[in-house]
């Protein structure tokens, strides 16, 4: 049995792909709010379950499950973990989609209740909730998938699991340690929010903006400079070059230079349709200080890469200015530290 914990895009987007090849539970907190098919909307067509799909709020579940994708905001990762860890079985697999910071320290709890540990860098597709626990839309799948297990042995099960769950190559990486330092939504969301919130009247528009499909070279720069910072500190934590898993942000998307890769991340298809967290306020379109951009991306990835250097002796100016820029917006507003 597979269990999915979690009920945002993620969560929504793993049911639908698991269910058209094997009944799945869902682990939420609106188990009520599901119905037993989910329909996913891909390149413009449509496609329904072909399995059932049950959807619970008893953490017990998972005493029945062999594989368990954890697909939640990284502040209710550690609660959840400690809900479960009592029913899990030995030998279960706990897949992080994605892993970010914590999931070295997760990691070592779960290896100690006798589970195998993967973590995906990056997800496996972009996807958005159409109608809650009943439709979800996805982009194409990604062609390559990068993770890092905690046993060996599992390694050939689970490379063709996962191949032919989500399509793609698999490529392991060498260690969990990659995740503390992520080049992906913990500093690319910061790049632009930061544009954002310095922009229209006061962070405030007309129209609600576009994410991507209006990304800027000023945000290109910042999230090129941020990347080569954390490749910086990355390296110091690991003089050895035992870790060889870092891909720069520029080789990632084929890019030489700050305006090639405004270019690149406009024309991304499944990035285009995607908003900006901002909410329609009385002023206009303004910041949506509870989206996951704000409560997750910053301090559960920013600011814990902000501290790892710190500690390290590592200077990154341009982290610490997109975390300073948006904390200080956030407080002019009346918010505490995210």
């Amino acid at each position: 049995m597979i269990v999915v914990c979690g009920g945002g895009n993620i969560a929504h987007s793993l049911a639908a792909i698991i269910s058209m090849r094997q009944p799945v539970a869902v682990m939420t907190r609106r188990p009520e709010l599901w119905g037993e098919r989910l329909t996913y909307v891909q390149s413009g067509k449509s496609f329904e379950s072909k399995h059932d799909i049950f959807a619970t709020a008893d953490v017990s579940v998972v005493s029945h499950a062999s594989t368990i994708f954890i697909a939640l905001p990284q502040f209710a990762i550690a609660e959840t973990l400690e809900s479960i860890i009592p029913f899990l079985k030995n030998g279960s697999t706990i897949i992080f989609v994605p892993a970010l910071a914590k999931a070295c320290e997760y990691k070592e709890a779960l290896i100690g209740c006798g589970c195998n540990v993967v973590g995906f860098q990056r997800v496996p597709f972009i996807s958005r909730v159409i109608c809650y626990g009943k439709s979800v839309s996805l982009s194409e799948h990604r062609t390559l998938h990068r993770i890092a297990v905690s046993q060996e042995s599992i390694k050939p099960e689970l490379q063709t699991f996962l191949s032919e769950l989500f399509g793609g190559d698999i490529q392991f990486l060498s260690s969990f340690m990659i995740f503390v330092f992520s080049n992906s939504n913990p500093l690319l969301h910061p790049a632009r929010l930061v544009v954002l919130l310095q922009g229209g009247e006061d962070g405030h528009y007309a129209d609600c903006p576009y994410f991507y499909a209006q990304w800027t070279d000023r945000s290109s720069e910042l999230y090129i400079n941020a990347d080569k910072e954390l490749k910086e500190c990355f390296n110091v934590c690991d003089p050895l070059g035992v870790n060889r898993d870092y891909e720069s942000v520029m080789d990632h998307y084929c890019v030489r230079s700050p305006h090639e890769m405004t270019k690149k991340i406009r024309s991304i298809m499944a990035f285009k349709a995607i908003k900006a967290p901002w909410i329609l306020t009385r002023r206009g379109w303004g910041p949506d200080f509870s989206s996951r951009y704000f409560t997750e991306d910053i301090p559960f990835g920013t600011m814990v890469i902000q501290d790892c250097a710190r500690i390290k002796g590592v200077n990154v100016p341009t982290i610490d200015y997109m975390v300073k820029e948006i904390v200080s917006y956030h407080r002019r507003c009346g918010g505490s530290v995210l």
